[in-house]
């Protein structure tokens, strides 16, 4: 097996997941928010194919961290992170998740881009809300790592 470390977009055909998955012993993934309706809202499309393919991953045998960019307000309250860490923990092989608090390092690539109009900024969760949010997964059985 090669040894990649790609970070896949959930947000794909299965196909193009699968063989992927054949190929790296290591995957990061990125879910941003657990509820179908407010991910619409959030992204403009479904989260159901990304939750979906995750399950398809874990089974597959590559080492899965799961990476949560967190956003103030957006999504990092209790439903969320209680409705994350469930889903989590029903995907099997699910072990570590890297918690990754907003910034905006995007605005210069979108500016380069000429997107900048398509930027939006956040803020980032508070210390205080992201050690809860920690101590959520943790609890959990999670190895969780902040920053990435």
């Amino acid at each position: 097996m090669v040894s990649a470390r790609p970070s896949i977009s959930g947000f794909a055909p299965a196909v193009v997941l699968d063989k992927l998955a054949a190929r790296a012993d290591f995957i990061l993934y990125d879910i941003k928010v657990i509820d179908e309706a407010r991910h619409r809202e959030l992204t403009g499309v479904s989260n159901k194919p990304i939750l979906e393919n995750l399950k398809r991953l874990a089974a597959s045998g590559a080492e899965i961290w799961i990476r949560i960019p967190l956003m103030a307000g957006v999504n990092d309250d209790d439903q969320n992170i209680k409705g994350t860490i469930d889903f989590l923990k029903s995907a099997g092989r699910v072990k570590n998740v890297g918690l990754l608090p907003y910034h905006s390092g995007g605005l210069e690539k979108a500016r380069r881009l000429g997107q900048e109009s398509c930027f939006k900024l956040y803020e980032a969760p508070s210390g205080e809300r992201l050690a809860a949010i920690e101590a959520s997964f943790r609890a959990a059985g999670f190895d969780v790592q902040k920053g990435g």
